[in-house]
């Protein structure tokens, strides 16, 4: 009996032993971690339509995601479609990327009608998506629903060298953006517009680089995109026009002869040739005349009987410049031009 108990006390101490002893945890057992767990899915068409002619495919795109709506790869996943439509599939479970493609054709059948794409996985719930079948045989224009037209910046420097950027964005009536939608970009007050192209990119956009053309006047460019019936607008400010002046003498007797010499400038200070001036001087008597190539202009006059202060006013190239003439009854000395 006693041995009998002396046994039992020595296979106890060697479990515990074994379990690391009363005091001391010992070393944790841990096991594998746990692989994520897909509780949902998501499906994607590459496009709302298709062409009945049997020749074209729309990608669907299921991806598998968990709780925290991070990818799920290895998940087992079943693309169905109805109506006589085709899918093949080039696996059975979500790749690294948990995600998993289907290509789906209208089959045999070139009826038009609506396709119902559906996604399962075990006990998630179903995901389905619509897909139209159109008639790929006409050749009617792809239309968009509504245009956005954007401009890179509101103004334009009259430097010659620098461009705004107008893009347009075509889309559908559920905002989506339309690739191939056939869109016209125009601008008037003898700007130019150099385009990307004659119907929107992938992203469903058209851009185009607005330059000032060879007019450095101060005005406002209209940027104009038309598809269809569908027409948008914006405006562009061209700035930088300057008229410099000199007076001539600043005081005159009068009747005396006098003169405004006036340089039209761009913002970086090169003259504006060959640009109509029109001066109204003493008496709203107006003049015109044209800038040469250092783009100077004199503008010459009488001063009036009248004394006091005369406003002259000159404008060009979208600029007005005001100088103020002083005429005196005697002049003290003051010289005629």
């Amino acid at each position: 009996m006693k041995s009998w108990r002396a046994w039992v006390a020595g296979m106890a101490a060697v479990l515990l032993a074994g379990c690391g002893g009363g005091g001391d945890g010992g070393t944790p057992i841990v096991g594998p971690t746990p692989s994520p767990t897909a509780t949902d899915l998501v499906l994607v068409l590459s496009e709302s339509t298709i062409k009945n002619t049997g020749t074209t495919t729309v990608d669907a795109t299921v991806t598998a995601v968990d709780k925290n709506n991070n990818v799920v790869p290895n998940v087992q996943v079943t693309i169905k479609v109805n109506a006589n439509a085709t899918v093949a599939v080039s696996d059975t479970k979500t790749g690294a990327d948990g995600k998993i493609v289907g290509k789906v054709g209208v089959g045999s059948d070139r009826t038009l009608r609506t396709i119902t794409v559906t996604a399962e996985s075990g006990t998630l719930p179903a995901k389905t998506a619509s897909l139209q079948v159109i008639d790929g045989t006409t050749s009617e224009t792809p239309k968009a629903a509504d245009l956005t037209l954007t401009l890179s910046a509101p103004t334009l420097a009259n430097s010659g060298t620098q461009t705004v950027r107008a893009t347009v964005v075509a889309v559908d009536a559920n905002r989506n953006t339309i690739k191939n939608i056939p869109v016209t970009l125009a601008v008037n007050e003898s700007a130019t517009i150099g385009v990307a192209g004659t119907v929107t990119d992938d992203q469903g956009k058209l851009t185009g680089d607005v330059s000032i053309g060879d007019d450095k006047s101060n005005r406002v460019i209209t940027v104009t995109a038309s598809s269809g019936t569908l027409t948008r607008t914006a405006v562009l400010q061209v700035t930088g026009a300057q008229i410099k002046s000199t007076l001539l003498p600043p005081v005159l007797g009068v009747g005396q002869p006098g003169k405004v010499q006036y340089r039209l400038t761009d913002v970086s200070g090169n003259p504006i040739a060959n640009k109509t001036v029109t001066v109204q001087g003493p008496g709203a008597v107006q003049s015109t005349g044209k800038s040469n190539a250092n783009g100077e202009f004199e503008y010459s006059y009488t001063s009036p009987s009248t004394t006091g202060e005369m406003p002259i006013r000159a404008s060009a190239i979208g600029v007005e410049n005001l100088v103020t003439l002083v005429v005196l009854a005697d002049t003290g000395g003051v010289p005629a031009v």
